[in-house]
């Protein structure tokens, strides 16, 4: 007897999703600030925040401490030094550094790259883990639309 290709696995329904009015507004004002903040108007502030990782990664390397925030300014400086004044200045000052020592660790062997190479290459890696994210949570919402609880009993 022939079995079905389907026996044994969640319904092929597949989500179905469609916005509501606030909803649609609102992806529409995320895409437009998205599109702002990556406009000509803001392109010598891209990557403040990544300017701060890269500085604890170098510090980190060289057995300095980023945690300590004198040693995490003068890191700071030197890459700012080292990149050439900004034209329009810098919309950012020196930050404190509290993330994990994982995280440090990680961002450590993205040092090498240097300050541009170190901020497109975390952005193409966060970008990619928050896709997969997004994708292991749809999955699962896939599933329990389908009845499937995962439990063996």
């Amino acid at each position: 007897m022939a079995v079905p290709a389907t026996a044994n696995r969640p319904d092929s329904r597949t989500l179905s999703w469609s916005p509501g009015l606030v909803t649609a507004a609102l992806l529409v004002i995320s895409v437009l600030v998205s599109l702002w903040l990556f406009s000509p108007v803001f392109w010598d502030r891209l990557g403040g925040d990544s300017r701060v990782f890269y500085a604890a990664a170098r510090l980190e390397r060289a057995g300095g401490d980023p945690y300590n925030f004198a040693q995490l300014t003068a890191e700071e400086s030197r890459i700012s030094a080292a990149a050439g004044p900004l034209s329009g200045g810098s919309a950012y000052s020196a930050a404190p550094y509290h993330y994990p020592p994982a995280m440090t660790r990680a961002w450590e062997a993205l040092a090498p790259l240097g300050d541009r190479g170190f901020y497109w290459s975390n952005l193409v890696i966060l970008l990619a883990l928050g896709l997969l994210g997004l994708e292991l949570i749809l999955t699962a919402l896939s599933c329990a639309a389908a009845g499937w609880s995962g439990s063996s009993s």
